[in-house]
């Protein structure tokens, strides 16, 4: 069984689980949670899990399906096979699923009559299953607005209540960052509504801070890049260390990028459509001379864990390269597996997981 966060500030989003809990009583065996990044899909999972698991005899496997995620070879770690008592599959970011990785799936289906899937992702287009249910979710209506927002914050006034609504859009992950900064202190309602303000300006954005006008012709090549971390946003993370979990992939690799800037090093970004290996270079000088380091970020939410795979991929980088060294930081763990290879090659590869981020933050 996966491990269960607290459910202290959860709001029970009581259409959402009867769907869930009428389809996988019934003969239902796919169901599909799609929606935007932030808008509650996992926690939905997790805590249908957490309420229905005398559904699933046979138990739940919850895998995390990363843009390096191997289908077959996970199987192999994960799930006991074949199948014979009523079993929940789950795979989280299921949009990352390879062709292959698809076609292995349905044929697993097939010969484990059994085995039911439930698959989170952003969008279910890639699917083609046949007698798949799915459910869309677009955030918090009111009414669990105002429950999400009364037990977080105990003094917010009740006429305030509408106005943050419309300004958040009902998103939960944009409802807990804000209400964990005005928990916090670190900013006040007025200041998170002037915050919430939208921006828009027509076109792209010169050097000068401004926006070209449609008659003016912009330079041919363009800045891609722009950090947006900020320490508004460090605070945030520092308060509540889960978020680095529901950001997105890129704002995380940012925060670390900045996490290790302010520790001394120079970093850049690779493009986020890169497929090199890793996520940042991060360089450092001093007496002793000139170091490289490359950094490759992993988004993985427990009990997924990085892989040995994933250790001996950067070292492979990291050795074609002549790089200094490795890292890897995750907001997750590491499999036993890629502590023992890292400890062969400890000099050359640094294993950061989700207690030492915590560490990096708690120095600011």
């Amino acid at each position: 069984m996966i491990d269960l966060p607290p459910w202290e500030f959860y709001v029970e989003q009581k259409d959402a689980l009867a769907f869930l809990k009428r389809n996988f009583t019934g003969k239902t065996r796919i169901v599909v949670i799609e929606g935007i990044t932030g808008v509650g899909k996992t926690t939905l999972a997790r805590y249908f899990i957490h309420r229905e698991r005398d559904l699933f005899p046979g138990g739940v496997t919850y895998v995390y399906a990363h843009s390096t995620f191997s289908f077959t070879a996970h199987l192999r770690d994960e799930l006991l096979l074949p199948v014979r008592k009523k079993t929940l599959l789950v795979i989280d970011e299921s949009h990352n699923l390879s062709i292959k990785s698809i076609s292995e799936l349905k044929r697993l289906l097939n010969e484990n009559n059994r085995l039911r899937l439930l698959l989170i992702c952003q969008t279910s287009t890639r699917f083609d299953f046949v007698e798949t249910r799915k459910l869309k979710l677009e955030g918090f209506s009111k009414s669990e607005f105002w429950e999400f927002t009364r037990k977080r914050l105990k003094r917010l006034d009740p006429s305030a209540r509408d106005e943050f609504y419309d300004l958040v859009r009902g998103h939960p992950l944009a409802t807990a960052l804000a209400t964990s900064a005005l928990r916090s202190g670190t900013i006040t309602i007025g200041q998170l509504f002037t915050a919430f303000q939208d921006f828009q300006a027509p076109g792209i954005i010169g050097p000068d801070g401004t926006p070209y006008q449609p008659y003016v012709k912009p330079p041919e090549k363009l800045i891609v890049h722009v950090s947006e971390v900020n320490n508004e946003l460090l605070s945030l993370m520092k308060a509540d260390p889960d978020l680095l979990r529901k950001i997105p992939s890129r704002k995380f690799e940012e925060i670390v990028a900045e996490l290790l800037s302010r520790q001394g090093y120079r970093v850049q970004l690779t493009p986020a459509t890169r497929d090199g290996g890793f996520d940042i270079y991060a360089a450092k000088s001093d007496t002793m001379g000139s170091f490289l380091f490359l950094v490759e970020c992993k988004q993985y939410t427990p009990p997924s864990k990085v892989g040995v795979r994933v250790v001996r991929s950067l070292y492979g980088v990291v050795q074609q390269t002549k790089a200094t060294a490795g890292m890897i930081a995750t907001t997750s763990f590491f499999t036993s597996a890629a502590n023992e290879f890292q400890s062969e090659v400890k000099h050359q590869i640094s294993l950061q997981d989700f207690f030492e981020i915590k560490k990096w933050l708690g120095l600011l």
